[in-house]
């Protein structure tokens, strides 16, 4: 995590937590700057560069806030800017189309996009996970009843959904030698949660076991 606490990403996180103020997270209700963190923190510990940290901090702002993208780009570079791009759903569609469209663009993306997005899923699972235990739901059980599905659209059955194909789309095109660490923790809470085995490579599996 050398080199985590930047000028640059200390920048990043002031400009994203005032356009943020106020937002809340659906799931337990703190604030939303609390994921900002979580996901910044987590790509520092996977060994992403500055630039895909910042955009991490980044991945929500435009679809969530009326900052505007040059402000991004004049501020902290076109590259990080691109990235954003990315990562942010076009808004004009339904909920399914827009995640359609995001797993076709995570099967082709670069790692560090891959990265991004696996961070951004991770912290939001791990927060959701830990709602259905508050609720008195035991690790390992069924948790589909719990309330915090409902706070989202489609509830249980296609974040479920989205979050196994998110999963095979982050494995998509990437060696086994290049796989980060984060995609097996990932994986792991995938399975945790939903209580279901992801059909992937067994020399995929076999690598996230050692790892």
């Amino acid at each position: 995590m050398k080199g985590y606490w930047t000028i640059r990403i200390r920048e990043a996180l002031i400009l994203a937590s005032n356009w943020h103020d106020g937002q809340r997270r659906k799931e337990a209700k703190v604030p939303y700057n609390a994921h900002l963190w979580g996901v910044s923190l987590l790509l520092a510990l996977s060994g992403a560069d500055e630039d895909t940290i910042i955009a991490g901090v980044f991945h929500d702002i435009l679809e969530d806030t009326p900052l505007k993208p040059e402000l991004i780009s004049w501020q902290f570079g076109e590259k990080v800017l691109e990235m954003v791009l990315m990562l942010t759903e076009p808004q004009n569609l339904s909920w399914e189309k827009r995640k359609e469209e995001m797993l076709r663009r995570i099967v082709q993306a670069p790692l560090n996009i891959k990265m991004i997005k696996c961070a951004d899923k991770l912290d939001n699972l791990q927060s959701f996970f830990e709602a259905t235990l508050a609720e008195g739901f035991r690790q390992g059980c069924d948790n589909s009843q719990a309330r915090v599905w409902k706070n989202f659209k489609g509830g249980y059955e296609k974040q479920k959904w989205y979050n196994q194909e998110i999963l095979r789309a982050l494995f998509a095109n990437v060696p086994i030698e290049d796989l980060p660490d984060i995609f097996g923790t990932y994986m792991r809470l995938v399975e945790l949660v939903f209580g279901e085995k992801i059909i992937i490579d067994e020399s995929v599996r076999e690598k996230i076991k050692s790892s």
